[in-house]
Order: C-alpha cells, then sequence, then structure tokens
C-alpha cells in the first residue's frame, strides 16, 4: 500500500472516529434529556401516589362518619317502630276490652 494510500485510510478512520465521538455525543444528551423525564414523571407518579393516598383516608373517613349516621339511624327506627308495636299492641288490648264490656251489656 502506497503511502497517499495509508495517509487517506488515516483520515478516512480520523474522520469515523470524529463521527463516533459526535453520535455518542448526541446519545449522552438524549439519556441525560431521558433520565430527566424519567425522574419527572416520577416526581409525579408521587405527587400523585400522595393524592389517592389523601382520597382514600378521607373516603375512609367519610364512610366510617356515614356508617355511624346509618347507625343511629337505624338504632333511632326500631326504637321508634318497637314504640309504635307497643302502642298498637295497648289499643288492640283497650279495644278488646271495649268490645267486651259492650258484648256484657
Amino acid at each position: 500500500m502506497s503511502s497517499p494510500d495509508v495517509e487517506r485510510r488515516l483520515r478516512q478512520q480520523g474522520a469515523d472516529v470524529d463521527a463516533l465521538y459526535e453520535i455518542s455525543s448526541r446519545i449522552e444528551g438524549k439519556v441525560d434529556a431521558l433520565d430527566s423525564r424519567v425522574s419527572s414523571l416520577g416526581d409525579r407518579v408521587s405527587s400523585l401516589d400522595a393524592k389517592l393516598e389523601q382520597l382514600a383516608e378521607s373516603t375512609s373517613v367519610q364512610f366510617e362518619a356515614q356508617s355511624a349516621r346509618f347507625d343511629t339511624l337505624e338504632q333511632r327506627t326500631s326504637a321508634r317502630f318497637d314504640a309504635l308495636e307497643r302502642s298498637n299492641e295497648q289499643t288492640q288490648t283497650l279495644l278488646t276490652q271495649i268490645l267486651e264490656r259492650l258484648n256484657r251489656a
């Protein structure tokens, strides 16, 4: 191989190395940008997790409050139903006594 061919090959290899460094630099920049985006996305996911946790806790507290209200209403309704039932029994007893007196008269 002649000296001009060797020089040409060396220049070509040098240009190839420079091109590889340029490609490597671009890739590194894109990896850094992507890493930054992933980090930002991770922060957003963490923020959403925290908000979901707050919502879950709030919902749980509200559910417990509503459950307590329901239990209270159920107890009141049962007490009123029992009172009406006793009143109905008393009324039936009274009517039975009245009918017995009318039948004797």
